[in-house]
């Protein structure tokens, strides 16, 4: 179910409009309307992601609610789109019509169990794929060339590949091996099929049937380039940099970002992100030398990404000798990053945390610790955090539901203030 953002003063509604569209939940495929002097902008986020992006205006001039209209017209329509080819008579396939699904250029993705019954499987082999899909992209997907079902996250994967992406329509390259996911070649990267998303500005790529996108986090995304606005002078250490979910907003305001990472295909896409974003970058793989000279070298030719292709239990090592001041540390893997909460204190023990540049005589530095979590089990999380740390849990983020009263949460821990 979508929003809508109901607007009483005409001057904002280009500006909501272009946050909307920043943030990838601008509803393309429905107008604005207006009655009585109140303007409706209709987007594909949830309340909650909604209220995030919006909580800056007054809410005596917008309101965000529910968009219970929204799932009907949506199913309605891609029913008639479907039915104008498959016939209006095939009530069990119609039926079955998907109701959501996400838009990740050139590729439409689908919830699981969609046009994959048994019944869509003997349909296809009958008349095969290209009559519905072109249609579909003709008719509705404007623009949009691949078609794919999603199926869960394999959680025990820390390599987080989505193996149970299915392709139903498009080209989508050669299909994954186990030597294209563990030691891809530039050929691989190059025949591979890849997305791109623009949310909060910001620009991301990656191969869907290689890694994983989760567009639940535009939320904490949203939450962290409003939260630490002026991070110029600092630096930033990401253990799971993934395509770059949260390095790429770290970068844009402005931060120097130390982060790593094993799945070379995550490697690829947040490089071709921090391309795409113009953010100057160095690419350090295992076994390669990274020492104080290198480090010096780098900065002064504007690099401002460091990239690490390997375990983040390296980090230590790699950090150790520079004479950085660590002002975040990001813990962004789920189920849990408790693999982290080691290295982070190692990473402390062996670092001048705070900030570079800063004048203030004494400085905060944070840990901002993901896990999935039961809510009766917050409090709980949070005094776990602070003893293993020493520091003291100043805000605990529900981003997204995972299971009933299962929440993925964010907790940022300040650690003791130190004199810089």
């Amino acid at each position: 179910m979508g929003t809508k953002i109901l607007v009483r003063e005409p001057r904002l509604i280009k500006e909501i409009k272009t946050v909307l569209e920043d943030g990838g939940v601008f509803d393309k495929s429905r107008r604005i309307q207006s009655h009585d002097g109140v303007s409706c902008l209709f987007s594909t986020g949830s309340l909650s992601e909604m209220r995030v992006l919006l909580k800056e205006y007054d809410t005596n001039k917008i309101d965000v609610v529910e968009d219970e209209s929204e799932a009907v017209t949506r199913l309605v329509g891609l029913q008639g789109i479907v039915a104008d080819v498959i016939g209006y008579d095939k009530s069990d396939l119609l039926e079955t019509v998907p109701k959501k699904w996400s838009l990740y250029p050139p590729m439409v993705l689908f919830q699981g169990g969609s046009f994959s019954t048994p019944r869509w499987k003997q349909y296809f082999e009958e008349n095969g794929r290209d009559k519905l899909f072109k249609h579909l992209s003709e008719k509705f997907f404007t623009g949009y060339t691949h078609y794919a079902v999603n199926q869960p996250i394999i959680e025990t994967d820390v390599m987080r590949r989505p193996f149970n992406l299915v392709p139903l329509y498009g080209d989508f390259g050669p299909d994954p091996n186990e030597a294209r996911f563990e030691d891809p070649m530039p050929a691989d990267f190059k025949e591979a099929f890849w997305c791109t998303v623009t949310q909060n500005g910001i620009c991301q790529e990656w191969a869907p049937r290689y890694t994983m996108f989760s567009r639940g986090n535009i939320t904490e995304k949203k939450r962290l380039l409003d939260s630490y606005t002026k991070l110029d002078g600092h630096n930033v250490v990401d253990l799971y940099g993934g395509i770059g979910y949260f390095t790429l907003s770290y970068l844009t305001n402005g931060a120097t970002v130390f982060c790593w990472e094993l799945n070379p295909w995550s490697i690829e896409g947040l490089l071709r992100g921090l391309r795409k974003n113009g953010c100057k970058h160095t690419l350090i793989r295992v076994g390669e030398p990274f020492d104080v000279n290198i480090y010096q070298e780098n900065v002064a030719n504007g690099v401002k990404a460091f990239v690490f292709h390997e375990s983040n239990e390296h980090s230590v090592e790699r950090l150790f000798g520079l004479g950085l001041r660590i002002s975040h540390y990001n813990l962004g893997l789920l189920p849990s990053s408790k693999q982290g909460w080691e290295v982070v204190k190692k990473l402390e023990e062996g670092t001048d945390s705070g900030c570079e540049n800063a004048e203030e005589k004494r400085i905060a530095r944070l840990i901002h610790v993901h896990e999935n979590v039961h809510k009766n089990d917050f409090s709980q999380l949070s005094q776990e955090l602070e003893t293993f740390f020493g520091g003291t849990a100043v805000h605990l983020e529900k981003v997204k539901t995972f299971a009933p009263d299962v929440w993925h949460v964010v907790v940022d821990i300040k650690l003791k203030e130190m004199e810089v």
